[in-house]
């Protein structure tokens, strides 16, 4: 869809747009190729996003223009901004949580490309904000898991898998900020923005959004570390158990080695209350081990 701005926002076609007027454009993939024929794109943006994979993240600024492929969680978009023309293309967006950020106000005041920008951006970093808290609250539900010792065969996984979210995360915002840089350090007024107080304000958040991305992938490295520390304990215990047997029928193999040996003058052999003599201090052994390691709080 295409945007043209007079008073309001008026949605045209692709030959209804001209440099001359302000445009906001959203283009899938496929009309891509017509697009950056009718705005003379650089040659290589086209092949640029059609090889971008979900782990693309560049930014390029170029002489009148600027792109930039971000990945930002589930969602990856190119962007592309030039005097009068705010392009978008969502290279995957499964949850169409770009097309409807490029829903425009059916009124902006004054329209302006630092407004588009403005509009877009601040639309973007407040669905990312919410993406962010969704993570913290998941990383405050494994803690519990990790505290109250619930099912936790796939925890590691999970763990894994979250570390690497974030990681993807922090380098989407790090784009982010250096395409937001870009607008606001437009020294040579290629873009012509005026005014970038407000762009200066997204640059806030977006720093913001990466340093909260930074705190939760430390949460993450302290709750693997836990984790860890859990396993260790539980093969501690497992280990403490198997010990205490051990010290415990230590002395009474050696009894069984002992009165095993058969031979003819062992007096035990032919006493009456031999066997049960035995069985005693069998039982007499064992019962003050077992008191003993009671005592220690060794089990």
């Amino acid at each position: 869809m295409y945007y043209v701005f007079d008073d309001e926002p008026m949605s045209v076609g692709l030959d209804e747009t001209d440099a001359s007027r302000l445009t906001f454009a959203y283009v899938s993939l496929g009309e891509m190729q017509s697009a950056a024929s009718y705005f003379s794109l650089p040659e290589n943006t086209v092949s640029r996003i059609s090889c971008a994979d979900g782990f693309s993240q560049e930014v390029w600024a170029y002489d009148d223009c600027v792109f930039a492929i971000l990945s930002l969680g589930s969602t990856q978009l190119a962007v592309f901004v030039r005097k009068n023309l705010f392009l978008v293309v969502p290279v995957s967006d499964e949850l169409h949580e770009i097309r409807d950020i490029c829903i425009l106000p059916s009124r902006i005041e004054d329209a302006s490309l630092e407004k588009l920008i403005y509009i877009f951006f601040d639309r973007l970093i407040t669905s990312q904000s919410n993406c962010v808290s969704t993570l913290r609250r998941n990383i405050d539900a494994m803690e519990k898991q990790l505290l109250s010792k619930t099912d936790m065969r796939d925890f590691n996984l999970e763990l894994f898998k979250l570390k690497q979210d974030l990681s993807e995360l922090y380098n989407g915002y790090d784009r982010l900020l250096d395409l937001l840089s870009l607008f606001v350090n437009d020294e040579e007024g290629s873009l012509e923005i005026n005014d970038s107080r407000r762009i200066g304000q997204l640059c806030e958040r977006a720093g913001r959004l990466k340093d909260s991305v930074k705190m939760l992938c430390d949460s993450v490295v302290h709750l693997r570390d836990a984790y860890q520390s859990s396993i260790d304990l539980r093969l501690n215990q497992i280990m403490k158990i198997f010990t205490v047997f051990t010290v415990i029928f230590s002395p009474l193999s050696f009894i069984t080695g002992w009165y095993g040996m058969n031979f003819k003058y062992m007096p035990e052999l032919s006493s009456r209350f031999g066997y049960i003599g035995v069985g005693i201090v069998v039982v007499c052994v064992a019962a003050v081990l077992l008191a003993w390691f009671k005592h220690k709080r060794w089990i």
